[in-house]
């Protein structure tokens, strides 16, 4: 199976000694704040290395979900997680699971166990979320998407 936490699956590398040195690892601006310096120019250089009219640079998947996840955290919801969703994803999901928010897990591109979980769970006033990957590289099938009622 791939190793999707890793961009070495890409088979991405390079030696040390092929990079110019450099004086600082990062800038030490956190990404939320702000586009760092250079970025525009380097996604029009990945927009033109995969034949794009543009490309845009966002912060990681990591941090995405981080930021996500303690949001939802500060919500009435419970989370429906998808027993083989990407492991980042779960790690936001248990940031939430720790800070109080309910997690339900469902068996893997299951609707009818996601449609069980929700219904046991409907509250008024309590948001069900559902954490899924559109994609799973594992068993190479896309996910389902069912409509929801709790009615």
């Amino acid at each position: 199976m791939l190793d999707f936490t890793s961009a070495l699956y890409l088979s991405l590398r390079h030696p040390s000694h092929s990079l110019r040195p450099w004086a600082n690892l990062s800038t030490g601006r956190p990404a939320v704040l702000g586009a760092s310096s250079g970025t525009e120019e380097v996604a029009g250089k990945l927009a033109a290395l995969i034949g794009c009219e543009s490309a845009v640079l966002l912060p990681s998947t990591l941090h995405l979900f981080w930021d996500l996840f303690g949001l939802l955290a500060e919500s009435r919801s419970t989370i429906h997680l998808d027993e083989g969703a990407y492991a980042i994803a779960r790690w936001g999901v248990e940031r939430a699971a720790a800070r109080g928010t309910p997690v339900r897990q469902f068996r893997h591109h299951r609707p009818e166990s996601l449609l069980a979980n929700v219904r046991r769970d409907a509250r008024p006033g309590l948001r069900p979320v559902v954490v899924a990957d559109g994609f799973c590289p594992g068993c190479g099938e896309c996910a389902p998407s069912p409509i929801i009622s709790t009615s």
